[in-house]
């Protein structure tokens, strides 16, 4: 073994390394992951997704405070990448530009996008 964690998980890892370390074999293990997701899911399904949400409002709230940092630091990576082939792009504003624009564009259709599929997979409430 190389030491690593590796050694302790996987259909190729110890399973009695496995049965020793959590007490169940790596079905057992993967089994209660996908119970213990079953269960977190809905709820932060709920954090991420519904507008309704307390915590999605105060979720967003931070993200919304972030956002220009965020834009920043795409806008130097826009830059980095695409000034050698575009040095327009050096204008850090038009780079900024590019950043909200992608942010608005990109970010936020593919969030909502991941939200939907996301709704997919949730067990019905009981």
């Amino acid at each position: 073994m190389d030491g690593t964690l590796d050694q302790y998980l996987g259909p190729g890892g110890d399973e009695e390394r496995a049965r020793a370390l959590w007490g169940l074999s790596w079905e057992g293990l993967r089994e209660k992951g996908r119970e213990l997701w079953g269960r977190v899911s809905p709820r932060l399904h709920t954090v991420f997704c519904d507008a309704q949400s307390p915590l999605h409002q105060e979720l967003a709230g931070l993200l919304k405070e972030g956002q220009s940092g965020v834009a920043a630091a795409l806008a130097a990576l826009v830059i980095q990448a695409a000034s050698p082939l575009f040095p327009v792009l050096a204008a850090s504003a038009v780079a900024f530009f590019i950043a909200k624009l992608i942010l608005r564009l990109f970010v936020t259709e593919s969030y909502e996008l991941a939200c939907e599929a996301w709704q997919k997979t949730l067990r019905p409430a009981q």
